[in-house]
C-alpha cells in the first residue's frame, strides 16, 4: 500500500503549496497536477476503509490532505491511529501505553515520528513525544 513515487511527490508538495506553484516547481501542468492529487487521496480514502475492515475498526475520521486516519478497534475498544509514511506506506500505532514498546515499537515511533515532522504534522524530535503529539493532531482534527 504505497503511492507511486511521483504521485505521492505531487501529494506531498501539495500540502504545503498551491496547486499552480506545484505544477511549476515539477514542471506539470495545473490539470496534471489536480488528477495526481486527487487519486493519491481516492487511494488513501480506499486504504483506510480497507483496514477499518480488516482490522475489525470504526473509522472516527480520515484526513486525506495530511494522509491520517483514526479508528477505534471493536475488540480491543481503543484507538488506532493510521498514518501514510512517505517511501513507506500505511504505518498504524495503537493508542494504549507504552506507545513504543521494545525495540520494534521504538524504531516504528521513530519513523512515524520523522514522517510527521517532515510532512509538518509535528515539532518535537524525541520520537515518542512526537507520535504523542501526532495522536494530538490527528484527534482534534
Amino acid at each position: 500500500m504505497k503511492l507511486p513515487e511521483r504521485m505521492e511527490l505531487v501529494w506531498l508538495r501539495a500540502m504545503r503549496v498551491s496547486e499552480a506553484e506545484v505544477a511549476r516547481e515539477l514542471g506539470m501542468t495545473r490539470q496534471a497536477v489536480n488528477k495526481a492529487v486527487k487519486e493519491a487521496r481516492a487511494k488513501l480514502s480506499a486504504w483506510f476503509l480497507e483496514m477499518a475492515e480488516i482490522m475489525n475498526c470504526d473509522l472516527i475520521r480520515m484526513d486525506l490532505v495530511r494522509g491520517f486516519s483514526v479508528m477505534r478497534s471493536r475488540q480491543l475498544g481503543i484507538r488506532v491511529y493510521f498514518l501514510y509514511v512517505p517511501g513507506k506506506g500505511l504505518r498504524s500505532i495503537y493508542g494504549a501505553e507504552p506507545l513504543c514498546p521494545g525495540k520494534d515499537g521504538i524504531r516504528h515511533c521513530e519513523e512515524m515520528a520523522k514522517a510527521a515532522r517532515e510532512m509538518g504534522l509535528v515539532r518535537k524530535g524525541d520520537p515518542e513525544e512526537a507520535v504523542r503529539e501526532l495522536i494530538k493532531v490527528m484527534e482534534s482534527s
